[in-house]
């Protein structure tokens, strides 16, 4: 039967939507609304939540599984600022189960690509109240509140749940986040909001969990990521990766270079510049190796879920 045939590493086709403030790109989603396709090998055509409802805990690991179920809850996607992106900000699980019951949306911002006029707005620069923000997102002061960051290629920023945040005109940025949609849009920069989402996603509604306490942008250190690590692979020679005892999937996404994945002497997995591959769980042991020189990936490992569902 074709559902007993084995799992192997899964490439997606990437899914993108313009909007006023550039190109969104979902590179691998699950969202019932926005679900990844398959592009490779015997499962291609297959949403990536039709994959999770055959192979449930053979795709994420049984201590995921059992927190979230058939949801794959790691999503990656790649924002190409041309203008300014909404001033964001998200919950944290406890508060998106309550209210929405959905998941959270622990996030890290990888950039790609920084122009020299880019900025990213991260936190605040000193502690305000809530009244505060609120009048500056109304007369359209909320820039001046922020901490405003020159990013550069190649850094890396934790967003955690309630820090308001934004990106502006020429940077590309990378974003791994649990698998949610819970972006509330604060401020649009005199600009009205659209969402695809039935819920109101608005400042109104996200006021009570915002963080108006000041914070250090250089404190966005990815190893603070409750959910998982998001680290940096140079592929300079072939790489044995091997599960630990409690095994969870694991996703790659190609910064520059060609990699090849080999799993039980299969045929060879080729993840190009631009490409995300997910490696589930089953799969206990591989080997990468650099089909080009100077090959580097993003290796997303889960760490550990925070709420259970």
């Amino acid at each position: 039967m074709e559902e007993e045939r084995k799992l192997y590493p899964l490439k997606f086709t990437p899914l993108s939507d313009n909007a006023v403030w550039g190109e969104e790109k979902w590179l691998l989603a699950d969202l019932g609304w926005r679900d990844s396709e398959i592009s490779n090998g015997w499962l291609k055509g297959n949403t990536i939540g039709e994959i999770m409802d055959m192979y449930c805990d053979d795709m994420t690991g049984d201590e995921v599984f059992s927190l979230y179920g058939r949801q794959f809850p790691l999503m990656v996607k790649q924002l190409d600022v041309r203008g300014r992106l909404p001033l964001l900000a998200h919950p944290d699980d406890g508060t998106a189960v309550q209210r929405y019951d959905l998941l959270g949306k622990e996030k890290i911002w990888y950039v790609l690509k920084a122009g020299p006029d880019a900025r990213l707005w991260l936190g605040m620069k000193e502690d305000v109240s809530a009244y505060e923000f609120w009048d500056a997102c109304q007369s359209g002061r909320a820039e001046s509140l922020l901490n405003e960051v020159v990013p550069h290629d190649g850094d890396v920023y934790r967003i955690y749940p309630g820090m308001v945040h934004g990106a502006g005109d020429g940077v590309v940025i990378l974003e791994v986040s649990e698998s949610s949609d819970l972006d509330f849009a604060l401020y649009n920069w005199g600009r009205d909001v659209e969402s695809e989402s039935d819920l109101p996603l608005t400042l109104s509604e996200a006021i009570d969990f915002l963080d108006f306490k000041a914070y250090d942008p250089a404190k966005c250190a990815p190893d603070e990521c409750e959910m998982f690590i998001l680290s940096k692979v140079v592929l300079e020679n072939g790489m044995q990766v091997s599960s630990d005892e409690a095994p969870a999937f694991e996703v790659y996404i190609c910064l520059d270079g060609e990699a090849g994945m080999r799993v039980r002497g299969e045929e060879e997995t080729v993840v190009k510049k631009g490409e995300v591959v997910l490696v589930p769980a089953d799969l206990d042991e591989f080997l990468l190796v650099p089909r080009a020189s100077g090959t580097v990936l993003l290796e997303a490992i889960w760490r550990k879920p925070v709420v259970e569902r």
